[in-house]
């Protein structure tokens, strides 16, 4: 009986047959209202020639494995228009459903074990949402080629899904979101890129293996916000850069991606930066012989998240005077240095204008000083005939420099210990000069542009070529033995003097010219003892302090000692002094005072030696 019925004006249920396997309508064309198939635990497949039906739900009907029975449905169009496909584990075929070509509601496909999506590509009209929803058999969505609208796309939970290859005409999502959600996506969506327009957000999330957003480069019109959260594998976002300012009218919100997509603030402001940049002091020294330094240098290579737009070097040299590069980075720059600094100054920009700088200072130093080509050796020269100085010829020693002099002078010390310099103007240019007898030392002082010094010293000796006769002088007071002496052409050979008239050489002392004083000795060598002596200094007063009563206690006495021979000594009113048993005392005079005591006890002695 059911063969023969061709229009349903209402609804068609198939549910709840617990053995039902399959079923047909061999001439229904047409369902007014709503074709549910549900709750059929055993149900595999059925049989329908139906073209047209309001909306229809497949869903818990465990062993159905294809949906043969749609195979002619072209619309769906009811008063509640929708096409659910839900909690049918085995169902892995859907391709009958590939000439449907007009719905006017949603369509919701969830929990199912299909493999692949790629049919349904007669469907031009989808005046609804498509869902799909934890099918976890779903590898790839390549059908759908034909709608160029949908309300919104929500594909969540299909965990093996790599790609989405379909919706290749789609051009607008009128009235909600595109939504994609744990699903890995390595092979990408790029069936999306021709999408123009969406009325609401864009939401990717928990996409581990989603690596591009290239295929949203169409888009024109973002109503909503754009959020990427948890695609680690989403390492490039500069495409935002180029898109934002244009379509998105809400927020742009990364997080959780890969290291260059959870940021976008930090996207768009990252400057550039260099993999090779040796920033900082570089030292060089010149090569060899030359006040250069010559070698290759490397321009460093600048990154940036999102491509480097503009590269210039400046290099200033030590002079002042500058160039300008674009390098290539990488590669290398041969350059010849003068002494002195050259900074290298490496400029990369991006497209967001963001600037880095690479600062390189190289110091290229001189580190040869001057070399001296024949620093004489000492030499001794002798008295010109008949004179007391040498006339003596020198060549300024011969000095060069890798780079050039700033100073050459000559320090020299004569004989007298006076000293005295000079510029030279040249080197290996003769002098002539009078040298006194004696040892002259000189010193040749060359000085680079770098401050390096360099020196020659050298000394030589004027002997007087006559001989001279020396007087040995013992105790070293400068006045010499007039009864031992020597022959020399040298000059003041040691522990001899010029001078002969010392006539005492073992008490340095005794000398002519010194003061005469009260010691018994001919101190100034006029052959006359102390008073007796024109120039005798005269005596010493001596006068008791009385710190104590004793003659023997240095502390009483106003000279810090005891009274001698050559001491006046006196003793003042109230102060006593006493030559104790045993002790002696002597002095040139004394007087006591009236009221002074002066005690020589029995047993010491006194003597007073005034003439």
């Amino acid at each position: 009986a059911y063969n023969d019925i061709t229009d349903i004006g209402g609804n068609l249920y198939i549910r709840n047959n617990a053995s039902l396997q399959s079923f047909e309508f061999q001439s229904l064309s047409t369902i007014t209202g709503d074709f549910r198939i549900e709750n059929n635990p055993q149900l595999i497949s059925g049989s329908t020639p139906v073209t047209s039906i309001g909306s229809t739900f497949i869903s818990n009907n465990q062993n159905l494995q294809n949906l043969n029975h749609l195979s002619s449905l072209q619309t769906v169009d009811g008063g509640f228009p929708f096409l659910s496909i839900a909690g049918n584990p085995l169902l892995s075929d859907i391709s009958g459903l590939d000439n449907l070509t007009f719905c006017n509601g949603t369509i919701d496909i969830r929990d199912t074990a299909i493999p692949t999506l790629d049919g349904m590509n007669n469907l031009t009209t989808l005046n609804g949402k498509f869902r799909l929803l934890a099918n976890t058999s779903l590898v790839s969505i390549a059908g759908l080629n034909g709608i160029t609208s949908v309300e919104a796309i929500e594909i969540v939970n299909n965990t093996q899904l790599n790609e989405i290859t379909g919706f290749s005409s789609l051009l607008n999502i009128t009235a909600g979101q595109l939504f994609i959600e744990s699903s890995p996506l390595q092979n990408g969506i790029s069936g999306l890129s021709n999408l123009e327009t969406i009325s609401d957000q864009i939401r990717i999330n928990n996409c581990n293996g989603f690596s591009d957003i290239s295929p949203l480069a169409n888009l024109n019109a973002v109503s909503g916000d754009l959020i990427i959260t948890g695609c680690p594998s989403l390492n490039d976002c500069c495409l935002l850069i180029d898109i934002e300012p244009a379509i998105f009218l809400g927020n742009i919100i990364l997080s959780s991606n890969g290291s260059d997509c959870s940021d976008y603030n930090a996207i768009i402001n990252s400057p550039p930066s260099f993999t090779d940049c040796t920033s900082g002091a570089i030292s060089l020294d010149t090569d060899p012989g030359s006040c250069t330094y010559f070698g290759d240098f490397i321009f460093p290579t600048p990154i940036d998240n999102c491509g480097i737009d503009s590269y210039t070097a400046e290099i200033t040299f030590p002079d002042g005077s500058s160039n300008t590069y674009n390098p290539v980075p990488g590669a290398s720059n041969p350059l010849s240095l003068d002494v002195g600094i050259t900074i290298f100054d490496y400029t990369a920009g991006d497209v967001n204008g963001n600037l880095t700088q690479c600062i390189v200072t190289v110091e290229v130093q001189d580190d040869q000083p001057p070399v001296f080509d024949n620093c004489p050796t000492d030499f001794t020269v002798l008295t010109d005939p008949g004179s007391c100085v040498a006339t003596v010829t020198l060549d300024d020693p011969i000095v060069t420099d890798n780079c050039s002099l700033s100073s050459y002078i000559v320090d020299l010390t004569f004989p007298s210990g006076n000293q005295s310099n000079g510029n030279l103007a040249s080197s290996g240019a003769p002098f002539t000069y009078f040298f006194d007898i004696g040892v002259t030392e000189l010193i040749f002082i060359a000085t680079d542009e770098s401050g390096l010094v360099s020196s020659c010293q050298f000394s030589f000796t004027v002997q007087d070529n006559m001989e001279n006769t020396y007087y040995e002088d013992v105790d070293g007071d400068g006045f010499g033995n007039p009864f031992s002496t020597i022959q020399t052409c040298d000059s003041s050979p040691p522990g001899y003097v010029i001078d002969n008239t010392d006539c005492d050489d073992h008490d340095p002392d005794n000398y002519p010219g010194n003061s005469e004083i009260c010691d018994s000795q001919d101190n100034n060598c006029d052959g006359l003892v102390d008073a007796a002596d024109p120039l005798f200094a005269g005596y010493t007063t001596n006068t008791c302090l009385g710190n104590s009563t004793l003659w023997n206690d240095y502390n009483n006495w106003s000279l810090g000692r005891v009274p001698n021979a050559c001491d006046d000594v006196i003793i003042p009113n109230g102060l006593t002094a006493i030559i104790q048993n045993g002790e002696f005392g002597i002095c040139h005079t004394i007087e006591v005072a009236a009221g002074g005591v002066f005690d020589v006890q029995n047993g010491a002695d006194f003597e007073v030696f005034a003439d």
